[in-house]
């Protein structure tokens, strides 16, 4: 039986496929070789390590032995000049030392014995057969083929024809037919014996266009491209058949022939070509242009006489021809000059021997160095640089050629990550942790939208006409359709016979496509950077061994964990491995990603123990102390909790009253390795205490505020007798404070010292001063934690630093009070005697000389003692790198942060009675909560005099700023302005909240800080530092910071002595409050305030009581309205901007503008003063509770429940810039012709609704028609979802308040498009509106406007006048209530054109106007698509019956949608 051949079988295919089986034997049978020399390298060692015991002890009975003779001899020398010396020895003395060497040991015993002297060998017999039967093989019988003649046939066996040509056009076409896949099943691939990346190579140059495209042969395809050509030639002088016609298609684009070469009259060869035109000449007679491929040359005007069909044995192979490219460089002047050509040419072509080294290979290009060997003298001449000596060309970087001329290249330019730094990411692509594409969060986002939006119109509108591919090859850029069906970017991976696989460079997957699925990709769109990064995370492993396969549990949990959030994420990049970078990523709530799997289960740690780190050059004994204290110390581990996280489970566990959250800032790290810190005191080397800069120190504030409360109101009962580190309340006169503390040393004199947690100093207190601590102030942690300076040891070998070092230290601590410090720790050091090894830095300013600029230096600490020559550096400490994070740091060291020990509870508490003085015994309750207001009582200790108080004050304050002004509690207030700035900003105090307390406050300065002298500290200052200032007016002494008077907010210049370091009354907030006048506004080109208006407003209100009404609030300042009494300017109570512009004329824009946030704040450096709120998580019972009980007076409740409320994971805005989003833009100017805005920009000014996802239905009243099957629909009370429930609700609210106050908001002086307002409707009631269209009237000043009212979606036209427009103002409250409208469709429904429509308006009207049920369909940017019933049974459509009766129809075509798969 014969069988017909249908494709070509080649012998090579089954000989690779045994040379393949054959290496992989010989593989594992040298593994199993290896295995076992490794088993006899261990057993030998095992003897030699018995036989070196032995030798070892000898030698060390031995060195033992020479120390007690040397000890003997010179004893015995001793002994020899005693006679001499009676007189002058003390003879009981050298007896006794005599003694001692009596003692010295000289008997040889065994100290351990073994009953077993043979060394055995055990050989496991079994082991041979299992060896020999532990692996098998199947050879399959081979194919043979046989010669049959043409009479022995089958019938049905169709002859071919001679040539290959019919056959490879079918295969062509077959593929032409397959679609693309997404199947990853990859054919392999031959090699194409082309040159990798950094090989070097001998080639020959063989055609040359300029020095950006050449043709090179290697020289080790020289005797076999000789054999070719003899094999050639014997084939077309044989039996090679002229083809008849070539027609030029994508399909024989791939096709070969040969053709004779006629370039010199000598050259009679034949070569292997490619057809690539075809022309008719005059005479009709056909004319190709054919490609040499193993010479890289063109030849025109070639008949088809001189060229022969080429058989598959000759075109199974590449061209051995490569195009090259110089590898950075440029030609000058934009394109390579003739000369530069010719002088290329001569360094190449005449030296025989050229060297090659491949720098970069982008799809069929080589960019290439070449050095060319002389002739004369074999030296090597660099071409690159000889061009750029001969001024032909300028070497360049990648990135710079890709600025100066994008399309000189077609390789793709990959996004780089900088290394050692925070950089937020969004992943695109998770193939296993060693393998995760991410995405810059802050990249080019929009211009690479743009390309993807021209790159689908272009393939989607003309993909008949775009290029195809005509030869697809590894590493080509391309464009192909991704699985959102748009067209994106992507580079071949792999070529079949049939296909071709494709990643997608800017996504991070890959997809399979047949041939002609996929285009080339134009030039221009190759200079953008690849968006696609792939990282790898670092410090894990697979388990169960395997090092390089994760387990598909593993990977769908990393899936899932990071493919499924919105939001993003931080990654810091350590290093680099080819295109991979060795991340540590970060979720949103800090947790480490790497250390989810590893708490999992499905990944192991590789990051090294530091219990095995290698202590270097320390002596025995420091050894054995750090082994001790690893011993002794419990490791913090790597997958502790989030600090959130971790505070949250402290504070629960010890049901604190106070917050200890830390501070969620914006302001980076500067270096993702070191964690800002103050210092607190100072030592030694190794015992320093810090806390970090950037925590939160509401919850410390707070309650140091609730302890002077509590101490000026009870006392305990006087303790007798206190033990060394018992945990205390301490009074101090230096601050006229109370803090925790812990007793330190006790002295005879009745004096004790104690260590103040809370800010880190140690301070000699009477007795008397100190009292029992009440235990709810156990329960929050210090923000103190203590640190020593790695890498660094005492001199002269001591285990405690002497003074001298110590005192150095605090010499470079104090005099550099003034800069910031930062602390970092390697991963192999642990915590010794509860102090964190760390390296601390100093950020210093330093200038070369006066007119030197200033530069930013960060030092070492610990070097700077080393060069001081006060410590000794530890061997090989600068080489190591591996440091962690400041997140981890910062972790460490919460968990090294002081709790304090709680003491005794049987204390008894007694009342201070406010008369007398006298004590009354109180009865508290240990388990309640204390909730302490301040007070202004007087806590001065008459025992010690104003100049020993100042003397002891600390010099660094305990807060990095003052404490916030507190809010003002009423709407309208009386004030007293005080201050008025350049940008319009108005300081004031509330005379009901503050006089008292500021008056207070100047009494106490005042008798504290007159007559001081000036100190040391009070020298030098930075921006921002905490002061007592003196004031120049009035010679007296206030709260400030340099250089402002924070209680007045007033900046003024001070000279040196006028400013104090020593501050006291940190406890009191910030009396005065930053305002912003609404309507009061700069009406000229520039924006700014006149020093005159400024003047003359200064002296109309400041310390003038006025009237003050708030209207709004914001993050930074309040925005009020003023009324003035009448006074020296105005004769009668007015309002402030009234007055301005009727009585004085002054030229005022009355419009609030929204760059108002935007102001420049830079002089009263505001943020340093804010404490942000906090942010909680509410249950929906909490929610709905709130709702019900709160009215809309201030910010919504919805703003300040956004986490619960907010189920789809969009986030409400926080940034201080955008509380005035909602503030309208007047940068319209009014013109004859009308304004009109999209309805699409209510998104702009108003809070869209959020349904959530997994919400089955919604009930809605339908309330105002577009067309038949379109219409805006209201939400209504959703019992079935407390977030739809709460949005109704709080729009009822907002209803109630805008009909009672919106005739109260300012009225509309610019009207203008897309402007937020409120406005009465013909029923009489108030209803948020839109402005979406404007038009002035003719020869009036009246506008013609078109209203939207955003609840309910139905518009009016009205006409209002510009003076008197009956439009009013928002509250921003207002403004936070999501809209109730929704834009509506019905799904898959139609009007018929048959319909009738003046029976289908009466139908209609029964839909509106009460309440349906609607289940979603779907959403997209124009429409929710709903189906609407009449209960939530859902059972029948509500229009059932129209679409029964042929009034309405459904859309058969309609694709099925979910909520699920709602566009977000």
């Amino acid at each position: 039986m014969f069988q017909k051949l249908k494709t070509t079988a080649m012998y090579p295919n089954e000989t690779q496929n045994t040379d393949c089986l054959e290496g992989s034997i010989t593989q594992h049978f040298a593994y199993l070789h290896g295995v076992l020399q490794n088993v006899e390298r261990k057993i030998i060692d095992s003897l030699h390590k018995r036989h070196d015991s032995w030798n070892k002890n000898i030698d060390e009975i031995s060195q033992q032995l020479r120390e007690h003779e040397d000890r003997l001899q010179s004893a015995l020398v001793v002994i020899g000049s005693i006679t001499e010396n009676l007189d002058k020895i003390d003879i009981q003395q050298v007896i006794r030392n005599l003694q001692k060497l009596a003692d010295i040991p000289c008997h040889l015993v065994i100290t351990s014995n073994s009953d077993e002297k043979e060394i055995r060998f055990n050989i496991d017999q079994t082991i041979v057969n299992t060896l020999e039967k532990h692996c098998t093989i199947h050879v399959p019988a081979a194919s043979n083929f046989s010669l049959q003649r043409t009479e022995l046939l089958p019938d049905d066996y169709e002859i071919e024809p001679l040539t290959e040509e019919i056959s490879i056009l079918r295969l062509r076409d077959k593929s032409a037919g397959m679609k693309a896949t997404s199947a990853v099943a990859i054919a392999p691939r031959t090699n194409d014996n082309h040159p990798s990346v950094g090989v070097s190579e001998m080639v020959r140059v063989t055609h040359v266009i300029d020095p950006s495209c050449f043709y090179v042969q290697l020289i080790q395809h020289q005797n076999k491209l000789a054999e070719l050509t003899k094999e050639l030639a014997m084939l077309a002088n044989t039996s090679g058949i002229i083809p008849t016609e070539v027609t030029l298609s994508m399909e024989n684009l791939h096709l070969l022939f040969i053709a004779l070469k006629l370039h010199k009259i000598t050259d009679r060869n034949w070569y292997r070509a490619r057809v690539v035109n075809k022309r008719t000449d005059p005479n009709k007679d056909e004319r190709y242009t054919v490609f040499f491929v193993d010479y890289g040359m063109n030849e025109e005007n070639v008949p088809l006489s001189r060229m022969r069909n080429i058989i598959p044995t000759f075109s199974m192979h590449s061209g051995m021809a490569l195009r090259c490219t110089l590898f950075d460089v440029v030609p000058n002047g934009g394109a390579w000059h003739p000369d530069a050509t010719e002088a290329f040419k001569k360094l190449v072509c005449t030296n025989t021997m050229v060297s090659m080294c491949v720098m970069m290979r982008t799809g069929d290009t080589f960019y290439v160095d070449l050095c060319a060997v002389s002739s004369k003298d074999s030296g090597l001449i660099p071409v690159k640089d000889s061009l750029t000596y001969m001024k032909y060309a300028t070497c360049v970087s990648s990135n710079t050629l890709m600025r100066m001329n994008p399309d000189s290249t077609t390789k793709y330019y990959k996004e780089q990550l900088e290394l050692e730094s925070y950089i937020d990411v969004e992943v695109l692509f998770v193939e296993s942790p060693d393998c995760i594409y991410v995405q810059k969060i802050h990249s080019n986002r929009s211009y690479h939208c743009k390309m993807i939006r021209e790159l689908t119109e272009t393939y989607e509108h003309n993909l008949s006409s775009t290029e195809y591919i005509p030869v697809p090859h590894k590493d080509l850029p391309c464009a192909a359709p991704g699985v959102d069906k748009r067209w994106h970017r992507g580079i071949i991976t792999d070529v079949t016979e049939i296909s071709v696989q494709v990643f997608f460079v800017d996504l991070g997957y890959t997809l399979m496509f047949n041939y002609n699925a996929i285009r080339a990709l134009p030039k221009k769109y190759m200079s953008c950077k690849t968006q696609a990064i792939r990282v790898s995370l670092r410090n894990i492993k697979p388990p169960y061994g395997n090092w390089d396969q994760w387990r598909l549990e593993a990977i769908e949990f990393l899936k899932k964990c990071l493919m499924h959030s919105t939001k993003p994420y931080k990654i810091v990049a350590f290093d680099k491995s080819g295109d991979t970078y060795n991340v540590v990523m970060y979720r949103h709530d800090k947790t480490n990603v790497a250390y989810l799997l590893i708490k999992n289960g499905f990944a192991l740690n590789t990051r090294p123990s530091p219990r095995n780190a290698n202590t270097g050059g320390k002596s025995r004994n420091r050894r054995q102390k750090h082994r001790r204290a690893i011993n002794n110390m419990k490791e913090p581990t790597e997958s502790e909790e989030p600090i959130e996280q971790v505070e949250r489970i402290a504070s629960a566990e010890s049901h604190t009253i106070l917050n200890t959250s830390t501070r969620s800032t914006s302001e980076e790290t500067e270096d993702p390795f070191k964690v800002h810190v103050l210092v607190h005191q100072v030592r030694s080397p190794d015992c320093i205490y810090v806390s970090d800069a950037m925590c939160e120190q509401t919850g410390i504030e707070e309650m140091m505020k609730q302890i002077q409360e509590f101490y000026n109101k009870y006392r305990s009962t006087k303790q007798e007798v206190w033990n060394m580190d018992a945990v205390c309340a301490v009074y101090s006169a230096n601050n006229s404070m109370y803090y925790r503390g812990k007793i330190v040393e006790i002295n005879t004199k009745g004096n004790v010292v104690v260590f103040l947690y809370d800010i880190g100093v140690e301070e000699t207190v009477s007795i008397n001063d100190i009292q029992a601590l009440y235990p709810p102030f156990f329960k929050i942690p210090t923000s103190v934690f203590k640190i020593k300076l790695s890498g660094i040891l005492p001199c002269g070998g001591s285990s405690s630093w002497p003074s001298s070092s110590c005192q150095a230290l605090h010499e470079i601590i104090d005099k550099n009070q003034n800069c910031r410090f930062y602390i970092s720790k390697l991963e192999d050091e642990d915590v010794e005697n509860s102090a964190i090894p760390v390296e601390l830095w100093i950020k210093q300013k330093k200038m070369d000389g006066p007119l030197a600029p200033t530069r930013i230096e960060i030092n070492s600490v610990n070097r700077m003692l080393v060069d001081k020559g006060l410590a000794l550096p530890v061997k090989e400490y600068a080489k190591k790198r591996d440091k962690i994070v400041a997140v981890e740091l910062k972790r460490l060291a919460i968990k090294k942060s002081e709790r304090l020990l709680k003491s005794e509870s049987n204390v008894k508490w007694f009342k201070i009675n406010n008369g007398d003085g006298a004590v009354a015994e109180a009865g508290i309750n240990m388990d309640s909560k204390i909730l302490l207001e301040y007070s202004n009582s007087n806590s001065d200790s008459e025992e010690y005099s104003s100049e020993e108080i100042f003397d002891n004050m600390p010099t660094l304050p305990k807060l990095s700023s003052w404490l916030p002004a507190e809010p003002i509690l009423k709407d309208v207030f009386s004030a007293v302005p005080t201050y008025l700035d350049h940008d319009g900003f108005l300081y004031l105090h509330s005379i009901e909240q503050n006089t008292k307390t500021l008056h207070s406050i100047e009494t106490k300065l005042q008798d504290l800080y007159n007559n001081c002298a000036v100190e040391s500290c009070d020298i030098v200052w930075a921006a921002g530092d905490m002061c007592i200032a003196q004031y120049h007016a009035n010679q007296k002494w206030y709260r400030g910071k340099v250089v402002e008077f924070v209680d007045y907010g007033n900046v003024e210049e001070c000279s040196i002595g006028t400013l104090k370091k020593k501050v006291i009354l940190e406890n009191i907030p910030i009396q005065c409050t930053k305002c912003l006048i609404y309507g009061l506004n700069p009406n000229n080109k520039t924006g700014k305030w006149t020093t005159e208006d400024l003047d003359k407003i200064h002296g109309l209100l400041i310390d003038k009581n006025c009237e003050v009404s708030i209207l709004d609030a914001t993050d930074l300042f309040y925005v009020i309205s003023v009324t003035i009494f009448p006074n020296e300017h105005c004769s009668q109570t007015m309002d402030l901007i009234t007055f301005l512009v009727n009585e004085w004329n002054m030229n005022i824009k009355l419009e609030i503008e929204n760059n108002l946030s935007g102001r420049d704040t830079s002089t009263t450096d505001t943020p340093d003063v804010i404490i942000e709120n906090s942010k909680f998580i509410y249950s929906d019972e909490e929610i709905e509770n709130v709702a019900k009980d709160e009215v809309i007076s201030g910010y919504s409740v919805l703003m300040q429940h956004t986490n619960a409320l907010n189920e789809s994971g969009s986030c409400a805005m926080t940034d201080h810039e955008e509380n005035f989003s909602w503030c309208k833009s007047k940068t319209d100017i009014v013109t004859s012709t009308p304004h009109i805005v999209s309805e699409e920009n209510l998104s702009i000014n108003y809070k869209v609704i959020d349904i959530p996802q997994d919400i089955e239905y919604i009930e809605i009243e339908l309330c105002c028609s577009i067309t038949a099957t379109k219409f805006h629909a209201q939400l209504k009370e959703n019992a079935h979802s407390t977030t739809l429930t709460t949005y109704y609700e709080q729009y009822q609210l907002l209803m109630s308040d805008l009909q009672e106050n919106a005739c109260k908001q300012p009225m509309i002086t610019y009207i203008a498009p897309n402007t937020p307002c409120c406005a009465k409707f013909s029923d009489g009631v108030w209803y948020r509106c839109l402005i979406v269209e404007t038009e002035p009237a003719a020869g009036t000043t009246d506008v013609e406007i078109k209203l939207l009212y955003v609840d309910y979606g139905n518009d009016e036209y009205r006409t209002v006048n510009t003076e008197q427009c009956e439009l009013h103002a928002l509250k921003k409250e207002w403004m936070d209530v999501p809209v109730l409208a929704i834009k509506c469709k019905l799904w898959n429904i139609e009007v018929a054109s048959s319909a009738n429509k003046d029976s289908l308006l009466p139908r209609l009207k029964e839909m509106y106007n009460r309440r349906v049920v609607a289940t979603i369909k779907k959403i997209d940017n124009d429409f929710m698509y709903i189906e609407l019933y009449e209960n939530e049974d859902r059972e029948e459509l509500i229009y059932g019956s129209l679409i029964q009766e042929g009034i309405f129809k459904r859309i058969k075509d309609c694709q099925t949608a979910s909520l699920k798969n709602i566009s977000q």
